[in-house]
């Protein structure tokens, strides 16, 4: 069974089965053509020569030559196919019969015409009648008749039956009184057609074996050149992967499809790779986060201390207030990392998101009005939504802060909602866009990994956060952008599936780590 179970056993049996199947119909096919062609020839040359014999009767016994004809049925019994000739008179008895008997008479009396017929005619007189039914079917509607078929041996048969005509020209020695003279009856053999066909299927036989057996070798090779060999190339290399060899690589460079699959796979190894490296760096960053937040929080307190004993014109309190500054960036820091670090748990009510939306505004306005940014809002009617409203408005903080740091005075942010059912199911959209200077490609593929950033002070996790947070929603982040004309970021959230929220898991399994 395990043999069956191969790629490359399926691919070829299959086609194996249908070539041997073509090949069967097509020899069956050939067969029964040769036999029409040769049925349709056999009608043909019998008609021939059974009208031939009776025109060559009917002028001879005119002449009173029945030993010609005799003589000319002799002959055409000796012509390849032809297993009987027969002519019947209307009373069953066979005329012409006794050709040896006659021929050694005819020797002997070459000269003597009345001796010859009367030996004729006493021969047929002891002639017993052809115990043969269709002669009587022929007698009877006066019409030629063919009959085709298979014998009890297995053999092909033909016979032909033909009515001799009571002729005017005939009246003189057989009187008028019966239509039909006779029945001249020739039967046919196939011996010959059988041979020929026989080797000629054979023949055909042998050539489709060969032809079989060429093309499963060619169909063979094709498809272990271009399936078997270099799926067991990536075979061989997952077996690497999985003993612990993580920086095995597929070494195919085909354009097919499955050098389509070993170059994405190995640019997979390689993701698979660098984000095992960041798991590991977010476990430890995790860990320094939490160690360096105490201290982090102590300096923070000394400093506000000694700041307020400073008198207001001292000018140490510029260098404290700067210390501030930078220790709340660093604190603020640490509070996105050992966010990322932590699993996404949320806590989902019925919240109204354009409240939420109005609520994000107001926390931006100073920031906004402080840039010379006009804020602009479109937010239709839509129905209340289970969220985490907290974590959420996280999420469009985290995109209106963007957007905003982005544009320089007289730039515009942009925010509308509305709702969407594609595919049956009812969606809610907020998109915010803005006239900053847009993102380019390269970097739009990389916004959402952790620690990337463009900002000289930010954390670069400010966006892998919100996706995450949408992600546990089961929404998705869509980003579009135009260098120097700006961005729109589309925030999808389902309606339907918003009961569905399930706790993420982030822990890493260390057996799945590459490193």
């Amino acid at each position: 069974m395990i043999f069956f179970n191969r790629l490359q056993v399926k691919i070829i049996l299959p086609i194996i089965i249908a070539i041997v199947i073509i090949f069967s119909i097509m020899i069956y096919t050939v067969e029964r053509m040769e036999r029409d062609i040769f049925h349709d020839d056999w009608l043909t040359k019998t008609k021939v020569y059974a009208n031939s014999i009776s025109t060559m009767i009917e002028k001879e016994m005119e002449g009173k030559r029945p030993f010609i004809v005799r003589d000319l049925i002799h002959k055409f019994k000796k012509i390849p196919g032809i297993k009987n000739l027969q002519v019947i008179r209307t009373n069953g008895k066979e005329a012409f019969k006794d050709f040896e008997t006659f021929y050694k008479v005819k020797e002997i009396y070459q000269f003597s015409h009345d001796v010859i017929e009367e030996y004729m005619n006493l021969e047929e007189g002891k002639a017993d009648v052809v115990s043969d039914e269709k002669i009587k079917d022929v007698l009877r509607e006066g019409k030629e008749k063919e009959f085709y078929g298979y014998d009890k041996n297995g053999k092909v048969f033909y016979d032909y039956y033909l009515p001799v005509l009571n002729k005017p020209a005939c009246h003189k020695c057989h009187g008028d009184k019966e239509k039909i003279r006779g029945i001249l009856k020739i039967s046919l053999s196939d011996e010959k057609f059988a041979e020929h066909l026989n080797n000629h299927l054979i023949i055909m036989l042998w050539i489709s074996v060969a032809t079989v057996i060429i093309l499963v070798i060619v169909i063979s090779w094709i498809v272990y050149n271009l399936v078997s060999k270099p799926l067991n190339a990536v075979i061989k290399t997952i077996k690497e992967i999985e003993h612990g060899n993580k920086n095995q690589r597929i070494g195919l460079k085909s354009n097919d499809e499955i050098g389509y699959m070993a170059r994405h796979f190995n640019i997979m190894l390689d993701r698979l790779k660098q984000e095992s490296h960041l798991a590991s760096l977010g476990r430890i960053s995790a860990v320094l986060a939490h160690e360096i937040k105490n201290p982090i929080t102590g300096i923070s307190g000394a400093v506000q201390l000694i700041d307020e004993d400073l008198p207001s014109d001292d000018p140490k309190k510029e260098i404290i207030n700067m210390i501030v500054k930078e220790v709340q960036r660093l604190d603020s820091m640490l509070k996105d990392l050992l966010m990322f670090s932590k699993p996404i748990v949320v806590n989902p009510k019925m919240h109204d998101l354009n409240k939420l939306i109005t609520d994000t505004i107001n926390l931006l306005e100073f920031k906004c009005r402080k840039g010379k940014i006009s804020i602009d809002t479109s937010l239709s009617n839509i129905p209340n939504i289970l969220i985490d409203g907290e974590k959420m408005q996280q999420v469009l903080l985290n995109v209106c802060l963007n957007a905003v740091e982005s544009m320089k005075e007289n730039g515009k942010l942009t925010i509308t909602t509305s709702t969407d059912k594609p595919n049956g199911c009812e969606y809610i959209q907020i998109e915010i866009s803005d006239t900053g200077c847009g993102i380019s490609p390269e970097i739009i593929k990389n916004i959402f990994t952790p620690f990337f950033t463009t900002k000289k002070d930010g954390s670069g996790l400010g966006l892998p956060i919100s996706l995450r947070i949408v992600e546990k929603h089961k929404g998705t982040i869509k980003v579009e952008s135009v260098v120097d004309k700006g961005s729109k970021f589309v925030i999808v959230l389902p309606l339907e599936n918003s009961l569905n929220i399930v706790e993420e898991d982030a822990e890493y399994n260390d057996s799945e780590v590459l490193l």
